[in-house]
Formats: C-alpha cells, structure tokens, sequence
C-alpha cells in the first residue's frame, strides 16, 4: 500500500514536471525553469547535509556516550552499557527532519540567488552608509537563514535532552 501510495506520488510530480518543461520550452524560457530545479536542488542538498550533520552528531553523541545509570524499582543503582540497537532507527529518523529542513530551506532558494546576485541600488541609507539593496535582497535572506540555523540548533538540544533522558 505505501509503495502504491509513493509511486502514485512520484507519478504525479512527474507529470508536473513535464508540463511545467512544456510549456517553458513552448515559451523559449526553458532555462529559467532548468535554473530554479537546479537552485533548489543546491540548497536543498547544502541544507540537508548540515541538518543532518548537525542533528547526527548531537544525537549520535549521546547514544555513544559510555554507560549509563539505571536504577531498579528496589532503589538498587545498575551501571548497564549504552544500547547501540536504536542507532540505525535513530539516524533514519534524523535523516527524515533533515529532509524536511532542506525542503524548508530548498524551498525559497529565489530568496538566497537574489541575495548572492544583488545589484546595488545606487541609493545609499544615511545612518549606516549601506546600499538599499543590502535591506531588499540581503537582510531578508540573512533572517531566513539565522531562523533556519536556530531552529536547527533548538531541535538537536532539544532531541539531545530528550535521548540524554531515554538513555
């Protein structure tokens, strides 16, 4: 059933990419669609590698760490080794909200290129001496990547407490 599910899925964001190149191609813009699926694809790829570097090694170590306390319903304290079983479990479900970040981020990829490729206004703002369009193209790309980056590092202390007290 989920097989069938995903392949319904893949089959339908199929047909939407082929007309979407259709009708780019019809229009002799084909490049401007091939440069958005590729833009979004590089950030997504930038953003799902350090999501999942950053996630992986704060949860990871925590399931690394030595032994850990356990203590008995007698009041009795064990000393048991860290369980290694969930790694694979816990990596494959590190990787899933890794996906979902880069698709965050991949998604407004328009916003990050306007920001690399910004032409100055000629205008420039009195108590800074900035150009304009640092405040148009820059500032907004800045503010979405520091809540990106924030939101990250608040999950993975938030997961790495949460592991901490599970193992």
């Amino acid at each position: 059933m989920v097989v069938l599910l995903l392949a319904l899925v893949v089959a339908g964001r199929s047909v939407d990419w082929f007309v979407d190149a259709l009708w780019f191609q019809e229009l002799g813009a084909l490049q401007v669609w091939t440069t958005g699926i590729r833009q979004t694809a590089l950030v997504s790829t930038f953003a799902f590698l350090v999501a999942f570097a950053v996630l992986g090694l704060a949860v990871l170590r925590v399931v690394r760490g030595g032994p850990a306390l356990r203590f008995g319903r007698d009041g009795e304290v064990r000393i048991v080794p860290a369980d290694r079983r969930f790694r694979p479990v816990i990596l494959a479900a590190v990787a899933v909200v890794a996906l979902l970040f880069a698709a965050d981020l991949g998604a407004h990829w328009l916003e990050l290129r306007l920001a690399f490729e910004r032409v100055p206004f000629g205008v420039r703002e009195p108590i800074f001496g900035r150009d304009a369009a640092d405040y148009v193209f820059v500032l907004p790309a800045a503010v979405r990547c520091v809540n990106w980056l924030l939101a990250l590092v608040v999950l993975a202390l938030g997961s790495t407490g949460a592991l901490e007290a599970l193992f």
